[in-house]
């Protein structure tokens, strides 16, 4: 896994987030999972800085998606929809609630530490590190903000910040000299 092995800056924060009726450490229960929010690469991000109490980083492997048993955590004021326009647009009328969660193996560099951790790729509340005592986030998350474009024809939203076509009004910019309407 690509990782910095650079010393890195650590925080102390709380082990566990505390949500009512919740009584599971924190990550290691699909009913109190992870909340980091950015999909796929909110995941990766979150796992390439988690930290065992001997300071180790993980090695981890996907194991599947899991159903939520529990979406009381979602109602916490610091717990917000954390995914694309995109991601959000391809939702459409689902019921977000009743996304997956990621389950995840684990094992720390030093082989001392192992275990199962449940993730939400979906959702973003307080970065706070795996809910067992000495663990550790190593650093700040570097994900840069969602970009955001619109086309310079219509106004309409992109797909992605890279975009040179319309979905919309059709308008078509690949070669700036030639500028035209798709059919």
């Amino acid at each position: 896994m690509p990782w910095s092995r650079k010393k890195q800056q650590r925080t102390r924060l709380p082990s566990r987030i505390e949500f009512t009726g919740i009584e599971h450490p924190y990550g290691m229960h699909p009913d109190n999972p992870v909340l980091c929010g950015r999909g796929v690469e909110g995941e990766l991000d979150y796992l390439q800085r988690v930290r065992c109490p001997s300071g180790m980083p993980i090695q981890f492997e996907r194991t599947g998606a899991i159903a939520r048993t529990e979406i009381d955590y979602l109602d916490h004021p610091d717990v917000e929809l954390d995914v694309s326009r995109g991601t959000r647009r391809r939702l459409g009328d689902y019921d977000v609630r009743e996304l997956p969660l990621d389950a995840y193996l684990f094992v720390c560099d030093c082989n001392e530490h192992q275990g199962e951790l449940f993730i939400d790729m979906y959702f973003r509340g307080p970065q706070l590190p795996v809910g067992l005592d000495g663990w550790q986030l190593a650093g700040t998350s570097e994900l840069p903000p969602i970009e955001i474009a619109n086309c310079p024809y219509c106004d309409n939203e992109l797909r992605t910040p890279l975009a040179k076509q319309c979905r919309f009004c059709k308008m078509d910019w690949h070669d700036p000299e030639n500028v035209y309407r798709r059919e």
